[in-house]
């Protein structure tokens, strides 16, 4: 017997709930920062994306589709405020976050970092893979 699919399982509040924290979450903060930004003439926002966006999981649909989203909903969003000067971006953890491994939050926190202060040509999603 396999493993239950969450999205025949799941209620529709429980779908919303996810939704909202995963996709509605990073838009209303958007929402919230970028005429701060307008005004200073620039700024970055960043949002975590998961593995189970490129991988989705049937246990764990709710999760897979909402970094699904949440992508999609970052790519629009820089879209809309590359003109203002305001740079907004994915950085995917493609694994799982365990103190003492590759994907330790410090080294986490050392790619976000990376990222903010990256001279490089922006782009719509960053990765960090363990490495």
């Amino acid at each position: 017997m396999g493993t239950p699919d969450q999205l025949l399982t799941s209620s529709v509040e429980h779908l919303h709930t996810a939704y909202a924290v995963d996709v509605i979450g990073a838009i209303v903060v958007t929402q919230v920062a970028a005429p701060a930004m307008r005004a200073a003439g620039s700024g970055t926002i960043i949002v975590t994306g998961g593995g189970f966006a490129d991988h989705p999981i049937p246990a764990l649909a709710t999760l897979s589709l909402g970094k699904a989203a949440l992508r999609s909903a970052a790519t629009m969003l820089g879209a809309d405020l590359e003109a203002d000067g305001i740079r907004v971006a994915t950085l995917t953890i493609a694994g799982q976050i365990v103190a003492g491994t590759s994907f330790d939050p410090e080294n986490i926190a050392k790619r976000y970092w990376e990222v903010v202060h990256s001279d490089g040509p922006w782009q719509a999603e960053f990765r960090f893979t363990g490495q």
